[in-house]
């Protein structure tokens, strides 16, 4: 489908929000709540259930006493921004489950009968931008609409017509399915998956005997895809983004919500990328004697 994440931000209340017209989000990041916000829009109630303290952990959550009155529980598997990674499937309770797994769908194996809808945007593990997945139960086709849907956002119209209700970005899907073939190649994705653990691993372990990078994601979440960390001396912060690029080290600043720095770590990062950041890291903390 077209439309990005975001779209689905849309299309998800607006095919899936039934008679109830109620949902529940489970907010642990910058995506989860734009999504609920964005479903305030098209629903009567929208629940969000979150850490008051702040984006750095999963906290348990007490759904299962509102799950029969929600039509579904919504919920982002990995926040990019704020470097949170859901290790475990929520339990919802018999409520219909939706996950946007954008930035970490093949990086790990998906049990794919435990949802009820999935959604991810290309841009991350699968392509280039131009292209949205969306797995969907087939049941849900036949759930009725809370409110007129335009008809490219329509789950039901877009299966009828095979997903070229529209013309698609046919270059988009074309680099994703050279993708899925360097995916297979490769191992598959649990071959991605041990390199993912990998990667992550190794600059977590730095950032954990550092005195100058902290993270503040608890550990049991902590992203194998983005890693967010800060500086214990934040005025150093822009230096280090600054040389940082001057060793070829791109894109390495923190999303605008959250500041620090994001280190991304997706399908195409190799093993000699992830060298070339710790030795910049261990030489930038040795220079300022930290």
């Amino acid at each position: 489908m077209p439309g990005g994440a975001q779209g689905q931000f849309a299309a998800v209340p607006l095919n899936l929000g039934g008679e109830k017209k109620k949902a529940a989000y489970f907010c642990t990041g910058h995506w989860g709540t734009l999504a609920m916000q964005e479903a305030k829009q098209f629903l009567e109630e929208v629940v969000c259930y979150r850490d008051q303290k702040g984006f750095y952990t999963i906290p348990n959550i007490p759904f299962s006493d509102r799950a029969a009155e929600m039509a579904y529980l919504h919920f982002v598997d990995n926040e990019t921004a704020n470097g949170i990674e859901f290790t475990k499937i929520p339990e919802a309770f018999g409520c219909t489950l939706v996950a946007d797994m954008s930035s970490n769908l093949l990086s790990r194996p998906v049990a794919l009968q435990c949802y009820d809808l999935i959604y991810a945007c290309a841009q991350k593990n699968l392509g280039i931008p131009g292209v949205t997945i969306v797995f969907v139960r087939k049941s849900l086709l036949e759930r009725k609409k809370a409110l007129p849907i335009p008809s490219i956002l329509d789950y039901t119209k877009q299966v009828k017509a095979d997903s070229l209700l529209n013309t698609p970005a046919t270059f988009a899907w074309y680099v994703m399915d050279l993708v899925l073939d360097w995916v297979i190649a490769e191992g598959g994705v649990q071959e991605m998956d041990r390199r993912a653990q990998s990667r992550s691993s190794r600059v977590y372990d730095a950032i954990d005997k550092s005195k100058l990078y902290e993270s503040k994601v608890d550990p049991l979440y902590r992203s194998r895809m983005n890693v967010v960390f800060f500086l214990t001396k934040p005025e150093l912060t822009n230096s280090f983004v600054e040389e940082a690029l001057q060793q070829g080290l791109y894109g390495i600043k923190g999303h605008r919500a959250v500041g620090g720095i994001r280190i991304s770590l997706y399908n195409a990062m190799t093993e000699q990328g992830v060298e070339r950041l710790l030795g910049f890291m261990q030489d930038f903390e040795a220079q300022h004697r930290v």
